[in-house]
């Protein structure tokens, strides 16, 4: 009879540092575009309302696409 060779799993808390480290930087570079708002918009000559704009678009287009990036992952 053949004996497969057994590998220790993985520790949890490594699995769960890894999905905090990666969903902290997923998520800060996209919560923090308010800390910008004003070196950019100026930079551009834009309106602080331009940039907004754009910062709600970006998060409203984030969430729309999310149920099907989803879907896209789960096959």
């Amino acid at each position: 009879m053949l004996h497969k060779a057994e590998t220790a799993p993985k520790p949890l808390w490594v699995v769960i540092l890894c999905a905090a480290l990666i969903i902290s930087v997923c998520m800060g570079i996209r919560q923090t575009f308010g800390l910008y708002l004003d070196p950019i918009s100026s930079k551009l000559g834009l309106g602080r309302e331009t940039f907004a704009l754009a910062m709600g678009l970006q998060n409203l287009v984030w969430g729309a696409t999310a149920p099907f990036a989803g879907a896209i992952a789960d096959r």
